[in-house]
């Protein structure tokens, strides 16, 4: 993030470079952070703190959002990196000074490094072996391709569809994020008491609704509040989903499967946007590209339905039920 301060009209190449690096980092960092979510919280509390977690993320979004806009008004855009560079640098150490080392082998690097790679096969068999967890991952590469196609397509559909400015879908982004937020919080205790599974299919339910109003709907007005009922969907879904693996991995696993799990919602990117694309080039109608979307919600809901796993934490075997 602080080398981008070095980039400069026409730097394409070294631009793409820093770019990619940054997400190396950024995936690689996340699959490990959710991988401790199961080791420090208790099966009881796994729903509340996964919330927390996103909450407090959400937090910072808006906050940094906020600062980006001001330096940007001033066209202080090399500031924006640094202070970036220095929201990550900063919040990683509690991470790194409190929390412990986590499962551990004898192994260089390097060995590490290169047994992933070879045993990404190995873990594909072991993960369509588990009937749960096989279901749970493709009911999330589903919804999780609606999800993204949804935030990738928001901005161009607000101003295509609705005649937005870039002001006002920045502003509109902003209220994405509070109310997802507010989604995350108001359905953190829920998840552990209901279940991360009723949690995901509530979700996906709010996340239909937006659907159908995007769809059917040409006031401005009415297009603002399906974008908060989006936000609402958008902080339980991802919330209650990391809960929802959380408690289908065997003990000593998490580092392995979580990745898996990474894996699974990044390689669902391009396949709502290639089915958004088509169906918008085809058609030459954005709301029909939206509503060709909902497929992956109810499909991704169907097979959420169909698992018997994802019940209530609270009260489980070997668990004390949260209190306070």
């Amino acid at each position: 993030m602080a080398l981008f301060t070095t980039v400069d009209p026409g730097d394409v190449l070294w631009g793409c470079a820093l770019f990619i690096l940054a997400n190396f980092g950024m995936e690689g960092a996340i699959v490990f952070y959710n991988a401790y979510l199961p080791e420090i919280v208790p099966a009881s509390r796994l729903g509340r703190v996964s919330a927390l977690g996103f909450g407090v993320g959400y937090a910072g979004s808006i906050l940094a959002l906020l600062a980006a806009v001001k330096l940007a008004e001033r066209e202080a855009y090399g500031a924006i990196w640094l202070m970036v560079a220095a929201l990550f640098g900063g919040f990683a150490l509690p991470a790194l000074l409190v929390l412990g080392r986590g499962g551990r082998r004898e192994m260089s690097v390097g060995a590490a490094a290169a047994d992933g790679l070879v045993h990404v096969r190995r873990l594909v068999g072991e993960v369509l072996a588990v009937k749960p967890l096989r279901r749970f991952l493709l009911g999330y590469f589903l919804y999780i391709n609606g999800v993204n196609t949804a935030i990738v397509f928001a901005g161009p559909f607000a101003k295509q569809s609705f005649g937005l400015e870039t002001a006002d879908v920045v502003k509109l982004f902003l209220l994405v994020q509070v109310s997802a937020l507010a989604g995350a919080l108001a359905l953190a205790r829920p998840t552990d008491h209901w279940g991360p599974k009723r949690v995901v299919q509530l979700s996906l339910v709010l996340w239909l609704v937006t659907i159908g109003v995007f769809v059917a709907s040409h006031d401005v007005g009415l297009f603002r509040v399906a974008a908060v009922i989006a936000g609402l969907g958008l902080g339980s879904v991802q919330s209650a989903s990391r809960a929802f693996m959380a408690t289908l991995i065997p003990p000593g696993r998490e580092d392995e499967f979580f990745g898996f799990y990474a894996l699974c919602g990044k390689t669902a990117a391009p396949l709502g946007t290639f089915v958004f694309g088509v169906v918008s080039a085809a058609t030459g109608n954005q709301r029909l590209a939206v509503a060709a979307i909902a497929l992956f919600f109810v499909a991704g809901f169907a097979l959420i339905t169909s698992l018997k796993a994802g019940g209530p934490t609270v009260g489980s075997p070997g668990e004390p039920a949260a209190s306070g």
